[in-house]
Parts: C-alpha cells; structure tokens; sequence
C-alpha cells in the first residue's frame, strides 16, 4: 500500500551506515531530491528497493552509491534517463526498471558499471541507443 503523503528526509538522514546491506524505501513518494539523502551507506552487495515512488527522471549521478549490486525502481513512472545516471553505481548487477514510462535509454548509460549487468529487466518495447 503506497503511502498517502510523502516521505521526506533530510541531507544525510540515512549516512554512515557501512553494514548496511538492506534498504526497502518502496511506495514512500518519494521524489528523485530525496534519493541524495543516501550517502556513504553499504559495503558491497547493497540491495535497494525504491518501487512505487515518483521518481519521474534519474537525473545524473542519480545514486552515488558504489556499493549498490540490486536496484529496484519499478512502478516509478521515470520518463527521462540521464546518460550519468548511474556513473557510481560500478557494481550494479541487477536493474529492475520495469512499469515505467521510459521510451529510451541514451547511449552509454551502463558504460560506467566495471560488471556487466547480470539482469536488466526494462520495458518490452523501449528504444536502447537511439
């Protein structure tokens, strides 16, 4: 059930969390400025869901989180994709994109990822590289 009124967080609400591993943000409202308040959080194989939030475009550096191997922003109804947006996401291995209103992607958007994404899921009908 999505959360009637938006969740806000302040600058470094969630920061410093090293041993975090796990981080379920799903059907809070939240916007693509409240995503910065993540910082410095996780190691390796950081897992988050942000599902069901109004994101509407991933702006460059939309996550600066290093650590992140699963992202889920399904259901965000994202329409634009910065070809930045995941410069610092290197170990991003699973991308769930889907139930979005995004037509492309731009070229290179992945090329920042140091391994190759083991899963992409996305739309059935989007233009890659226009």
């Amino acid at each position: 059930m999505k959360n009637p009124l938006p969740l806000v967080l302040e600058k470094g609400a969630i920061a410093n969390l090293s041993l975090l591993t796990f981080l379920d943000l799903s059907d809070n409202g939240m916007t693509s400025a409240s995503i910065h308040t993540l910082e410095n959080v996780g190691n390796t194989g950081l897992k988050i869901l942000l599902g069901g939030n109004d994101l509407v475009q991933l702006c460059e550096d939309f996550l600066m989180l290093p650590a992140v191997s699963h992202l889920d922003i399904h259901n965000c109804n994202i329409q634009h994709v910065h070809a930045n947006a995941f410069r610092y996401l290197r170990n991003l291995r699973f991308l769930y994109m889907y139930d979005n209103k995004i037509s492309f992607l731009p070229e290179g958007v992945f090329n920042h990822t140091e391994t190759a994404l083991s899963r992409l899921y996305v739309l059935v009908y989007v233009r890659v590289f226009s």
